[in-house]
Formats: C-alpha cells, sequence, structure tokens
C-alpha cells in the first residue's frame, strides 16, 4: 500500500495463564486519513490489538510502525505518551471533578495559552460541542459525553485515533444517527483511525475498509463491499452477511440441494460437500402446496417481513420479503417453495 501511515507485521500476544493468544500474527498497513473498523465478537483480539498500537499492552513478538517511525520491535519500545496516538475508551474515560473544556484541554498542558484554547476550541466545534463547555460530565447525554472524549482525543492534532467501541453505551437510536456523525468528524480531521466494534452496521457506516477478526487471528480485510459479496470463509458469511447455510454436493450442474441445483463451484471435483450461504433478501418464497419449505415464523419489520422457513431435513432458512399492496402475508404453516435469486451465493468447502 503507497502512503502507509500505520503498519503492524506479525503482532502476537498471548497473556499469563490462556492456553491460546489473544492476538496472533496480525498483520496490516493503513494510509493517512483512511478509518478502519475491527469486526468481530467478544473475545476474538479487537481490544487487544488496540492496545498494542496505542502501547498499553506489550506484544510477545512483532513490529509496528506509526508515521514511518518504529515504536515496537524487539528492543524498541516507545511509551503510549510517545507514540502521537489519540484513544477514545469505551466508557470514555472523562474526569467528572472537570468541566467540557477542560476535559478537552486535559493533554495540552505543553502548548501555550493561545494555542491551548485555540486547539480546544477547533476541536469542540468540529464535534460541536458549542454551549457545552462549562457543563461537567454527569450534565451531558450519552451522546455528548462521546463527543467531548473525541474532541479530547482530537485536540493533540495526532494523525492517529483509536476508539474502542465508542458507539457501544449508547442506544440503537443515538447509535445509527452517531455513525454518520463519527465518520464525518474523523473525514473531515483528516486523521487516520481505528474503530472496534462488535455491530457490522456500525463498521460500514464507519469505516472505509472492515478487518473481520476470529480467535486473535485476522480472517479478512477489505471494503464493506468486498466482505458482503465475496466472504473468503464461512465465519465472515456468517458474520456479515446475517447469512443461514444450506447443505449441498457438488454435481455437474452445480450444487444439489434440498431446494434444487444452485449455480457455482466450478473449480471443486464433482461429490464435495459444500455449504451455501444463503442472504435472506436472496430467498424469494412462493405459496405452493408441493413446496419443499413450511413456514415456521413470521415477523413485521415495517417496509418488509422477515420469514424463517423450515426444510424437511430440519434445516431452517430466513428470508425477507417486501411488504406491497399487491402481495398477501404467507402464515405460519404455509408451505412455500423455495428460489435463489442472482447474484450466485458463496459456497464453502463443509
Amino acid at each position: 500500500m503507497s502512503d502507509v501511515f500505520l503498519s503492524l507485521d506479525g503482532l502476537n500476544k498471548t497473556f499469563e495463564g490462556s492456553p491460546a493468544p489473544a492476538v496472533s500474527e496480525v498483520s496490516f498497513s493503513m494510509p493517512k486519513g483512511e478509518i478502519l473498523a475491527l469486526l468481530g465478537p467478544s473475545g476474538c483480539g479487537k481490544t487487544t490489538t488496540l492496545r498494542l498500537i496505542a502501547g498499553f499492552e506489550s506484544p510477545d513478538r512483532g513490529t509496528i510502525s506509526i508515521g514511518g517511525r518504529i515504536v515496537q520491535s524487539g528492543d524498541v519500545e516507545f511509551p503510549p505518551e510517545e507514540r502521537g496516538v489519540g484513544f477514545v475508551f469505551q466508557d470514555y474515560a472523562l474526569f467528572p471533578h472537570l468541566d467540557t473544556r477542560r476535559n478537552v484541554e486535559f493533554g495540552l498542558s505543553r502548548l501555550t495559552l493561545d494555542d491551548r484554547r485555540r486547539r480546544t476550541r477547533e476541536a469542540m466545534d468540529l464535534c460541536g460541542l458549542e454551549g457545552m463547555e462549562s457543563r461537567f460530565p454527569h450534565e451531558l447525554s450519552g451522546g455528548q459525553q462521546q463527543r467531548t472524549a473525541l474532541a479530547r482525543a482530537l485536540a493533540p492534532g495526532y494523525e492517529l485515533l483509536l476508539l474502542d467501541e465508542p458507539l457501544s453505551n449508547l442506544d440503537a437510536a443515538l447509535r445509527t444517527s452517531l455513525c454518520k456523525e463519527l465518520r464525518r468528524i474523523l473525514k473531515h480531521a483528516g486523521r487516520a483511525a481505528i474503530v472496534v466494534t462488535h455491530d457490522r452496521e456500525e463498521a460500514f457506516q464507519i469505516a472505509d475498509r472492515v478487518a473481520v477478526m476470529r480467535n486473535g487471528g485476522l480472517e479478512q480485510v477489505g471494503s464493506a463491499r468486498e466482505l458482503h459479496d465475496r466472504p473468503v470463509s464461512r465465519f465472515v458469511a456468517e458474520f456479515v452477511l446475517d447469512a443461514t447455510f444450506l447443505a449441498g454436493v457438488v454435481a455437474r450442474q452445480g450444487v444439489v440441494t434440498e431446494i434444487g441445483p444452485i449455480p457455482g463451484a466450478d473449480s471443486l471435483a464433482a461429490g464435495t460437500k459444500v455449504v451455501v450461504a444463503v442472504r435472506p433478501q436472496q430467498l424469494e418464497l412462493t405459496p405452493s402446496p408441493d413446496g419443499a419449505g413450511v413456514v415456521v415464523e413470521r415477523v413485521f419489520r415495517g417496509s418488509h417481513e422477515r420469514y424463517r422457513v423450515r426444510l424437511p431435513s430440519g434445516t431452517e432458512l430466513s428470508s425477507f420479503r417486501t411488504i406491497r399492496t399487491d402481495a398477501s402475508s404467507l402464515d405460519v404453516g404455509a408451505p412455500v417453495a423455495l428460489k435463489l435469486t442472482d447474484p450466485a451465493p458463496p459456497i464453502f468447502v463443509e
């Protein structure tokens, strides 16, 4: 990657008493101004990776470079305050005895008074904190606390920001609106940023690229579209697509499944057992007395209904059905025929 700003090479970390590494052979790089999301389930190594970059934890081995300077490698280990990194903690870590202005100003003690005031004002204006200067953390909403923590990380002018689950303490409606706002602020500031999250919608809305982690390692790194269209493993498909899986066997005409042949798997030998990742929006249901499936659940979602359909084998698949005035709902217990629409679904060897 050209213009590399942050680089991780072979990062490993195992905590004492743990049988498995928390971070295993993690390597990636990113340029200035890029937003990268570390996405994965709890315990997959996201926060540990972030803390290793910040210098809060020491790796067992591996190299970290920031801005062309090696800050971690062998005997080289820069302390956190010398790495030039801003950090936003999951609980924001605001000082309860300081008002908003002084919280944002806290890391600027080495600057002149005029420069402190200028940096503080710029960061607060960028984060939409006008009029909040004299409020203490307990007088701020969750969203305002999040903005204050972000402004504090931005004020020193660091080129790299690390954000650990920055929206996890907010309600769902506020998270949705702040995803867009967080991306706007980071892009306007022009900083490289790594955002840890377990929520794929957050990752897709905020980040330029997404790194999916599993058991301490990187499973796949790419844009949201790349992960959605070309997941490299069943794990990525499960986490990113909200997919359900249909067993099949490779044959000349494609993959033979309970709901009929599905095109694909041309590179696999006939007889290979596979699973097909079925996206809910890709599974079309049609009422049919001879259909292979039976509706076992129907959930109203406003613009669409989500159905769960059981096949004779016991496999259950999910489907979205757009609500239209010319189409009736499918009742629980209704027999249905199932068909996968284009594009071809991801297929993985079982």
